[in-house]
């Protein structure tokens, strides 16, 4: 007989500084080896209802009903839970210590801490070819981060594993390997129960055996999947612009980067150009060296080559001082470039700031406000917001600035399919409003084809360090990087 390992009775939930509960009355249940997706809008309470099941929500807000996670006859660790933003729970300084330190914690033998820490990176798809495990965590990119966050608690073998989209920052051979492991952990660990919020269904309905949604500040149980949407289901994108007469906007000649160890390269040899009102998809595998070329272009990450060269509009850029007023970017960890206290001063600021004081009326803050559906979030803390939200609210602020070029690093992240393709329209749009010898350019980082195809004029893609294809997006450019 299976034995309950989440029993939720009348549990609602309302945030400090809230009239309006963002939880209401909730009441499920959940058994071992129940493997149960979790769904829901941007913003409606999927993030509170996992944090508040792995006991994270207690000094946030005010509640009522009761949450019993696991039961009393096991010794393992009742619940673990892998966060949104792999950052805010990596804290080790190597691969080894972070997958160890809760294993140490919990008092477990020394050799069997070493046996857990390999099986665990193998459950990710790190292989001990790969040496990860005694990596530098912060060397490390989003999505290799979010792999050893989540391996350091399959390692803990919990009872409840609480995944709040554990995928959102892995290219699509990463996705594959740790959902194919989670599969393996359902069929052979009968103990566990697994509750997972994604925004990709297709990924996971074949592996879940049920299916919760929020609806209405309460979650309720479905006996059917939802409808999944994808973008390239869509309309199709228009035709491609003709790119070869634009004038050029941003130069890159011979760039080339290594971080602490100069002998080893994390970009390569690296040249391209960007029209202006060129919109350009930049791919490739997790640690294919995305971020680190975006933080390049924007002088985050200083020259140190000096036959690297990279220019916009003409003007060098070296380091950060040269971007700035110039180049607006969003951090795959948006809450890096948030600020203010309420989403109105956030958008604010950048237009009030601009050197363009001649901006034009359709960009006045409550326009950008309604065009990306923040109107009614107007006056929230932004850090109040789900990370799809604050993600959304950072876009606005970066595009009221009126930057001559944009940089997205990676924007799907803990957004729904109508909010994606609702925010990338509005980027579209924006850029499309200008005179061809005006337009800001666009750049963005993802893992996702069909976003590529859809929204990009061009695509570059990125393989270990090299700059591998420079050409028109097709769902065939899947072959060369996966």
């Amino acid at each position: 007989m299976n034995l309950q390992t989440i029993a939720i009775s009348n549990y609602s939930f309302t945030y400090h500084g809230r009239n309006q509960s963002t939880l209401e009355n909730v009441r499920l249940s959940a058994y071992d080896g129940d493997f149960i997706l979790l769904t829901g809008p941007t913003g409606s309470g999927k993030s509170t209802f996992l944090r508040s099941m792995g006991g994270l929500n207690i000094d946030s807000g005010t509640t009522t009903g009761q949450i019993e996670i696991g039961h009393r006859t096991s010794v393992a660790p009742k619940v673990a839970s892998l966060l949104q933003n792999p950052d805010d729970q990596v804290f080790c300084t190597t691969v080894e210590d972070e997958v160890a330190f809760g294993l140490e914690n919990l008092g477990v033998p020394p050799f069997q801490i070493n046996e857990r820490i390999d099986h665990a990176l193998s459950l990710v798809g790190f292989s001990s070819e790969t040496q990860i495990r005694y990596s530098d965590t912060n060397t490390l990119s989003g999505g290799e981060k979010q792999r050893v966050a989540l391996a350091s608690l399959l390692a803990l073998q919990p009872q409840v594993l609480l995944l709040d989209e554990p995928t959102s920052y892995l290219d699509p051979l990463a996705s594959q390997q740790v959902l194919a492991s989670l599969k393996e952990l359902k069929f052979n660990l009968s103990s566990l129960t697994i509750v997972l919020v994604t925004h990709k269904i297709e990924e996971v309905e074949q592996i879940a055996n049920r299916f919760w949604q929020v609806k209405n500040r309460t979650i309720v149980e479905n006996e059917s999947f939802p409808v999944t949407h994808t973008l390239s289901s869509t309309n199709p994108k228009k035709d491609k612009i003709i790119t070869k007469n634009r004038q050029s906007a941003m130069s890159v000649f011979n760039l080339n980067f290594g971080y602490r160890n100069p002998d080893k390269e994390v970009l390569s040899q690296i040249s391209f150009e960007i029209g202006k009102g060129e919109k350009v998809a930049l791919m490739g595998r997790n640690g294919s060296g995305k971020t680190t070329l975006l933080h390049c272009l924007c002088g985050m990450l200083p020259l140190t080559d000096k036959k690297s060269y990279i220019s916009l509009n003409g003007h060098s850029i070296r380091r950060l001082k040269d971007a700035i007023g110039q180049i607006g970017i969003v951090f795959q960890n948006s809450d890096l470039i948030l600020q203010a206290q309420t989403v109105r001063q956030e958008i604010a600021f950048g237009y009030e700031h601009t050197k363009k004081k001649s901006a034009r009326s359709n960009n006045t803050i409550d326009q950008i406000l309604t065009n990306f559906d923040l109107g009614h979030l107007s006056e929230e803390d932004p850090f109040a917001l789900s990370q799809g939200q604050r993600q959304r609210v950072a876009i606005a602020a970066s595009l009221s600035s009126q930057p001559q070029l944009l940089i997205l690093d990676e924007p799907t992240t803990g957004q729904d399919f109508n909010n994606l393709k609702k925010t990338l329209t509005q980027v579209s749009q924006f850029i499309d409003g200008y005179r061809a010898d005006e337009a800001p350019s666009f750049l963005f980082s993802t893992h996702s084809i069909d976003l590529a195809t859809q929204y990009a004029d061009r695509l570059l893609c990125l393989k270990e360090g090299h700059l591998i294809f420079d050409g028109v997006p097709s769902q065939s450019t899947k072959k060369i990087l996966f």
